[in-house]
């Protein structure tokens, strides 16, 4: 027996005692330990790829043969995937940059040109299901090369958790519970999305933490791979570290006119030079100050960022380069390490969507300008389409932020909606009134809110009841405002309601059944930490009510309770972002303590690390959790709507006027 098969077994021998099923540890490395001795043709992932893998329409845009070259940046990261002297490679990723492909032909590789056991990593059991229930299974059944190595009981031996191929196996697992990956020894792993992973518990390690322990058996051989890849959040989240761990690769792309090579930055996307139709009169910006989004999108272009030489041999560059030279500049791109300090076997990679060939630099142009005046929209626009890590401000609202919002703000003062007697005269139109809801086990805290067709939303009134009762008597108080023509007042009554789940069965279910009774009106609200949608920070779904007559489906809006937080904090109060949030002069010390308590501020993980997290200092912000609420009308009430609404109140206004005037 040579050296290295026999330094294998040792090693397996050495592992089997305390593991619950030494025989099945020791056929994966034996069978691993054999493998190595196979010759195959020398050909890195790229090129393997280019001549063996076929995509699928049901999940590509790009069916047929697979052509690297398309992707033109992806073959610096897969030729780090096939190098031999690599042991990680950490990819910090934005939208659509062919990182899914990427990672589902490594897998393949690994099967036909260096097997050994291998684990697929996501956040969530669900999330690998579907991936390798709706793709990767037709990956490796749908590529001949692969066929040989299939086994021949696929009911049993290829499974979505556990891929038994003839040269290695593949095991693929959610990290909702870190137990899942803490037991096999482990040659290759994949990490998909661990910015999204739970992070480690008073108990245990972190996911990330198990996995790597289980590699150690190959890493003393010198032939583990570990590939780590991520959408990042903010930066003291792990793929944002362990990417600053390696070379931090950025790809530079030359200039068509100067031949100046830089890095593709949304920064230097230019939308401004955009020239008016002399003939529709139609130019970059609308009559009313928004940017026409459908010329902002095809015009876009890039400018080029030559400085110039200082001693005046070269001129600065400048020109504008359109979206259609973006595939002759990714083809003469070069990645270029930026830490000379890197281990020799980790090589790390930023790929933003200003590389992606599925984006056109007008297409994000177009998103931003769309999400960036929304809560958590710039966020999530930096998270997941450009790729970089959002750099979050410690602090939150303070007093002296919120007197300036009332010294700004039009001159009112609270009204009393559960007095029957109050009269509620607004001195403003506004197009909706809504309420939010916090729900506690004892008592109710509310807030009011009046909407203004610019998108304005002034706070009109808030306290606190204990029956659902007087939550549905202050929703259907009617509130007034008196026109300067002398007509009759136009009434408004609570358009919507949004309210909080609850925290306790009890209060959820009590919640759901309010919902049910009040056909509509109201909807159920659950913060967490990941849960809106890929492109904003809510996600409007339905959930199952069991009542007495049956199951009814009910509305529920998750949201991402972090990016609420800081967008009303931070951006709304303490930065005063446009439209504004207009504030009462009488608002109760109580609300001004709750908006002020909460704070981002820096903390020690038990890993050590700092992390940013919000801190109450004991104080529960119901007034502040309300407020946070009311901010997702934002996405209830977008602008076009808001427009509409008050085109229709003003024909219904004139109607009736008319009607009157007939009398």
């Amino acid at each position: 027996m040579c050296e290295k098969a026999r330094a294998s077994e040792n090693l397996a021998q050495a592992e089997g005692p305390a593991n619950a099923a030494p025989g099945r540890i020791w056929s994966i490395l034996a069978r691993a330990a054999a493998a190595a001795f196979i010759v195959r043709e020398s050909l890195n992932l790229w090129q393997w790829s280019d001549r063996h893998v076929t995509l699928d329409a049901r999940f590509s845009a790009r069916p047929g043969k697979y052509d690297s070259a398309y992707t033109y940046y992806i073959r610096g990261p897969m030729e780090a995937l096939s190098d031999r002297r690599i042991r990680q490679v950490s990819i910090v990723k934005g939208a659509q940059i062919a990182f899914t492909t990427m990672l589902a032909n490594w897998i393949m590789y690994l099967v036909d040109m260096d097997p050994g056991p291998t684990m697929l990593a996501q956040p969530t059991r669900r999330m690998m299901k579907r991936y390798v229930k709706k793709e990767l299974h037709d990956r490796f059944l749908k590529t001949p090369r692969l066929a040989k190595y299939i086994p021949a009981n696929r009911r049993e031996k290829f499974t979505t958790e556990e891929m038994y191929f003839t040269s290695m196996d593949l095991f693929a697992t959610g990290v909702g519970s870190p137990a899942l990956v803490s037991s096999l020894p482990i040659k290759n792993v994949a990490a998909d999305e661990v910015d999204k992973w739970n992070t480690e518990t008073e108990i245990e390690a972190s996911a990330l933490d198990l996995i790597e322990v289980r590699q150690i058996t190959y890493k003393a051989q010198g032939t583990s791979k570990f590939v780590v890849g991520s959408t990042p959040t903010v930066p003291e989240m792990p793929i944002s570290i362990q990417a600053a761990k390696g070379t931090q690769e950025r790809y530079f792309v030359p200039c068509p006119e100067c031949g100046h090579m830089q890095e593709l930055k949304f920064e230097h996307f230019s939308w401004s030079h955009i020239k008016k139709n002399r003939h529709s009169g139609i130019g970059v910006r609308n009559k009313d100050g928004s940017y026409n989004l459908d010329l902002v999108e095809k015009h876009t272009a890039y400018e080029c960022q030559n400085p110039g030489s200082l001693d005046g041999t070269s001129r600065p560059c400048g020109k504008l380069i359109p979206h259609e030279k973006k595939q002759w500049m990714m083809r003469r791109g070069e990645w270029r390490a930026q830490n000379p300090n890197a281990p020799a076997d980790h090589r790390s990679f930023y790929i933003g969507g200003e590389l992606s060939t599925a984006l056109t630099w007008g297409m994000l142009a177009k998103k931003f300008l769309e999400t960036q005046h929304l809560p958590g929209g710039l966020h999530n626009f930096y998270n997941s389409y450009l790729g970089r890590a959002w750099e979050r401000k410690t602090g939150g609202a303070t007093r002296k932020s919120i007197q300036l919002i009332q010294e700004a703000s039009p001159k009112f003062n609270l009204w009393q909606p559960q007095d029957p007697a109050a009269a509620l005269v607004l001195p403003f139109r506004p197009i909706a009134i809504t309420m939010q809801v916090d729900v506690q086990q004892l008592e109710f805290y509310y807030t009011m809110r009046a909407w203004m067709v610019d998108g304005a939303r002034a706070t009109i009134a808030l306290g606190s009841c204990v029956s659902y009762k007087e939550l549905v008597d202050l929703s259907n108080r009617v509130w007034l405002f008196n026109h300067p023509d002398g007509g009759p007042s136009e009434e408004f009554t609570v358009w919507s309601g949004l309210m909080d789940h609850g925290y306790k069965s009890k209060a959820t279910t009590g919640v759901n059944n309010f919902i049910v009774d009040q056909g509509g009106r109201w909807v159920a609200t659950k913060g967490g930490k990941y849960a809106g949608g890929r492109d904003l920070p809510i996600n409007e779904t339905t959930i199952i009510h069991n009542t007495e007559a049956g199951q009814v489906e009910i509305p529920l809006i998750h949201y991402t309770d972090s990016h609420l937080k800081e967008w009303l904090y931070r951006f709304v109060i303490k930065e005063r972002r446009q439209p504004p949030l207009w504030l009462a002069q009488d608002l109760p010390p109580d609300y001004i303590e709750q908006l002020t308590a909460e704070r981002l501020v820096p903390k020690r993980n038990a890993e050590g690390r700092t992390e940013l997290k919000w801190d109450t200092n004991g104080i529960d912000p119901h007034f502040g959790d309300c407020e946070k609420l009311g901010e997702i009308f934002n996405f209830l009430l977008p602008a076009d709507l808001r427009q509409k609404i008050r085109e229709k109140q003003d024909s219904d206004r004139a109607a009736l006027l008319e009607k009157l005037a007939a009398t």
